[in-house]
């Protein structure tokens, strides 16, 4: 067998030199690279098929193209993109206490009509993660996927907003799981576009755990161990690139940084960030352009780095708030007299060292806040941001439980972590 493969890898050379010999050029000398089999690329496993075969009948096609997979049917794609999951999710999210508002009726009829094409999806994902054959940062592999796969992660996260509104946490719970499972390939990904996607999936994970009276466990270890801001360094210095001194540039313009916290990131200048990367670029290119050349690349990539890491530094301290709360709602659900904890037993910011965390209870209510210099909410203007202070509302929240329209649990556990 492996004979077999490597003669398929030289099948390529051997044409291309019998080609030259009749142009009468000379044969190049095979590489040893040409002579060795490559490994096979990633294989989209089963949780990624069924996920394929179940998002149609919700009005969303991850596989257009595939021909194994059925489209979905034009008037379940019109249904789910008119449904404004996406804008009342945000509108929930941006609002900084627990309540969670009426859901407009288009979203109330598509989620009370689709149960059956909802829940299917879930228990697929609730069967581990899904892994995809086309990478998601290579071009035929971010789009359409990347904003495919963010349509659903919307619809999820409504839903999971929805039951909780409606009563029922345990199936808000699965739901918010479901969204972690969809994305924590994603969330790997090594290229730069992956991260900003990333994050803006964690950012609406985070805010919808804030509405959960009932804290769920697993994400609080997963809040606690994240950290955006050294991901987000650590993707742009190691983004694939064909040109070395920008490879090594963007290292030496990440190296200060990983010593800087999100916090203080506003007193940096750009020509701070930038002096590292221009050394690196005119040790590359000798002359007395080398200078300027420098001062271009700089100046492309600068910026760039700046909003990646913003948009990082703001995630990172937005989660550590949310991991705060439910850690809250967990010594609550511990006490005997079920209140709230008369102090915040660690009022330390970890992501901003120096910051610290204001924490009040009043009666039934409580309030907390981040105490210090965030960066900037993420442009344009009416991206998501979720507020740096949290309190309870309990007089506003909805409806009495409702019975519970979903499936019995699968036979097979949620993933873990």
């Amino acid at each position: 067998m492996e004979a077999g493969v490597t003669a398929r890898r030289l099948a390529p050379a051997v044409l291309f030199a019998a080609a030259a010999s009749l142009r009468g050029q000379t044969t190049p000398e095979p590489r040893a690279a040409d002579l060795v089999p490559r490994p096979p690329g990633p294989v989209r496993n089963a949780v990624a098929d069924e996920l394929c075969r179940k998002a149609p009948a919700l009005g969303i096609d991850i596989e257009p193209d595939d021909p194994d997979f059925d489209r979905a049917a034009p008037e379940d794609a019109t249904a789910v993109r008119a449904s404004g999951a996406g804008g009342w999710l945000n509108s929930q999210l941006s609002v900084a206490d627990d309540s969670i508002g009426p859901e407009p009726k288009t979203l109330r009829d598509f989620l009370e009509g689709r149960q059956s094409a909802l829940w299917p999806v879930v228990c697929a994902l609730e069967k581990g993660v899904p892994e995809w054959s086309t990478p998601m940062g290579s071009r035929e592999g971010l789009a359409p996927r990347a904003l495919t796969l963010i349509r659903l992660d919307r619809v999820l996260l409504a839903a999971a907003l929805s039951a909780e509104r409606a009563g029922r946490p345990a199936e808000s719970a699965r739901l918010l799981e479901a969204s972690w499972s969809l994305f924590e390939s994603f969330a790997r990904g090594p290229t730069l576009i992956e991260n900003l996607l990333a994050l803006a999936v964690m950012k609406m994970q985070s805010g919808a755990l804030r509405k959960l009276r009932e804290a769920p466990v697993p994400w609080l270890d997963r809040l606690s161990r994240d950290d955006p801001w050294s991901r987000a360094l650590e993707t742009y210095e190691g983004e694939p690139k064909n040109y070395e001194p920008n490879t090594r540039a963007r290292k030496a313009a990440a190296e200060p940084l990983r010593r800087v916290a999100p916090c203080a990131l506003a007193e940096i200048s750009n020509d701070e960030i930038a002096r590292p990367m221009v050394e690196e670029y005119r040790r590359s290119e000798s002359g007395p352009e080398s200078a300027a050349f420098a001062r271009i690349m700089t100046d492309m990539q600068v910026p760039q780095l700046r909003n990646v890491l913003e948009r990082a530094g703001r995630t990172a301290i937005e989660s550590e708030l949310t991991a705060k709360i439910l850690e809250l709602r967990l010594a609550r659900a511990a006490s005997r007299d079920g209140k709230w904890p008369a102090t915040l037993e660690d009022d330390a910011s970890r992501v901003c060292p120096g910051a610290v965390y204001s924490y009040r209870r009043n009666g039934s209510e409580i309030m907390i806040a981040f105490e210090g210099s965030a960066p900037a909410p993420p442009t344009p203007e009416g991206a998501l941001a979720l507020p740096l202070s949290f309190s309870t509302r309990a007089d506003r929240r909805a409806p009495a439980p409702t019975a519970s329209p979903t499936p019995a649990l699968t036979a097979t556990p949620p993933p873990s972590n």
